[in-house]
């Protein structure tokens, strides 16, 4: 090899050196980064920024640190103490962001809370480089664990060390707790090299999808947007897709839910949000009323509360009750036969869904008035076994009673006025009943009718006296 192959070769490898060593520069010859570059960039395929292996055309991941755990700890306690200042090494076991740092710690004044610093050094000790500086509060508490989120996360290696520096601007009480004897291996504190204070470090490892951009479309996990950015603020869009934080009571003018009516459903009227119909107070609803008695209330005085229609005039409806399904219904017949074999269209049927069970009807809960069982109808009667079984009497328009004077010895014809009956009740469609209720023994020959307003009755008794009449007019 020559001398000047030799000396190529060592400018090579001193430029090699030099470049593995410090960061690159491209279009500028002052690089602040690994790679710096001042211009443009093409890349013709895809940048990956915290993966080997983009999904897209730029595919971002970062450390989620929101989602941090425990690295180091060390919780053993014994001895009270500290200055204005002093610092805890420790050794990472994970590589990350150094998110948190938990001290057990007291407030370094007396009675009140102070507050303080913690900063993060590389290497032991706090003479390296500053990675992190948080201002905080100490409080007073009595010697526990308290969280500090740190306002910048380093970057941690596994293995390598580092060092948490704690500080206030006085002291007139010891208010660090630490152990002696050395019982954590990773680190020591400031004062004493066998000295630990009581700390947790906390490291986000979790590597998450930021952005993906693909397709000509971008994903983006989690978003924000800080700038303008506060509580209760919302997004708004100009035409040309700029956003901006804008308060929401100042472009929104409709009242919100928690300004109506307690416990009334609201509605949009048209304009704004306002009261609606239902009432709902989480035990019953109720229409047209405010305290609903049942499960479900409808208050409408003076007119229909609740319509149930077929909407089609050949079409029926129905409104059935029960108990698990259906027994009973009330139905509107919309062709002939429908839920009764005679039916014919608009009549209204009352039914039971089978012909074990009855149809009832009465006042209050005593025994039922009125029985309708397997098509035979019941007046106190539970169990009719004819058309028309009644346990009691029976009283109509068309019956009465009338007392006359009557002289014995020869049959009598007697007029008993009735009331008008309907004009196609006749003679041929009546039946007339006259019973001789009381009074002298007699015999009732014949009753028959004579006028729609008139009976004749023959009847015949041995001695003068007062007889009673009994009469019933039906029609066949």
């Amino acid at each position: 090899m020559t001398k000047m192959s030799a000396y190529f070769l060592s400018l090579l490898l001193l430029l090699s050196t030099s470049l593995l060593a410090q960061n690159v520069g491209i279009g500028t010859t002052t690089p602040v980064n690994k790679l710096s570059v001042n211009g443009k960039v093409n890349i013709t395929d895809s940048l990956g920024i915290g993966t080997t292996s983009p999904a897209g055309e730029l595919h971002v991941k970062s450390l989620q640190t929101s989602n941090s755990t425990i690295d180091q700890q060390q919780t053993i306690g014994g001895a009270i103490g500290g200055n204005v200042l002093q610092w805890q090494s420790f050794t990472a076991s994970a590589t990350g962001l150094l998110t948190r740092i938990d001290l057990q710690v007291n407030s370094p004044i007396s009675g009140s809370s102070s507050p303080g610093t913690i900063k993060i050094f590389l290497g032991e000790g706090n003479t390296g480089t500053v990675l992190s500086t948080t201002a905080v509060t100490f409080q007073n508490v009595n010697y526990t664990f308290q969280s500090f989120t740190l306002s910048s996360f380093p970057a941690v290696i596994a293995g390598n060390k580092y060092t948490i520096e704690f500080s206030s601007p006085a002291v007139n009480v010891g208010w660090v707790h630490r152990a002696n004897n050395n019982p954590y291996t990773g680190g020591r504190y400031s004062s004493n090299a066998l000295d630990d204070c009581l700390f947790k470090t906390y490291v986000a490892t979790q590597l998450v999808d930021g952005l993906i951009v693909t397709d000509g479309k971008a994903k983006v996990a989690n978003l924000q947007i800080t700038n303008g950015a506060s509580n209760d603020f919302i997004l708004k869009s100009d035409a040309t897709g700029n956003a901006i934080w804008v308060n929401a009571s100042t472009i929104e003018t409709d009242p919100k839910v928690g300004t109506l009516t307690s416990n009334k459903i609201p509605k949009w009227n048209g304009t704004t949000l306002a009261d609606g119909l239902v009432f709902d107070n989480g035990t019953n609803v109720g229409i047209g009323t405010n305290s609903p008695s049942r499960k479900f209330t409808v208050v409408q005085p003076d007119d229909i509360g609740i319509a149930a229609l077929s909407g089609v005039i050949s079409n029926n409806t129905s409104i059935g009750v029960g108990r698990i399904y259906v027994e009973g219904t009330m139905n509107v017949a919309g062709l002939s036969g429908q839920f009764a074999a005679d039916a014919i269209q608009g009549d209204v049927i009352i039914r039971t869904e089978n012909t074990t069970n009855r149809l009832i009807l009465n006042t209050g809960s005593g025994a039922a008035a009125l029985t309708i069982n397997n098509g035979k109808l019941g007046v106190r009667n539970t169990t009719p076994i004819t058309e028309l079984d009644v346990n009691g009497g029976i009283r109509t328009k068309y019956s009465g009673t009338v007392v006359y004077d009557v002289v014995g010895g020869a049959v009598r014809t007697i007029s008993v006025p009735i009331p008008t009956l309907p004009a196609d009740w006749n003679t041929g469609n009546t039946i007339v009943i006259v019973t001789n209720a009381d009074g002298v023994d007699g015999i009732v020959r014949q009753a028959r009718l004579t006028s729609p307003t008139n009976i004749d009755v023959k009847y015949i008794q041995d001695i003068n006296g007062l007889v009673r009449f009994n009469w019933v007019i039906s029609r066949m």
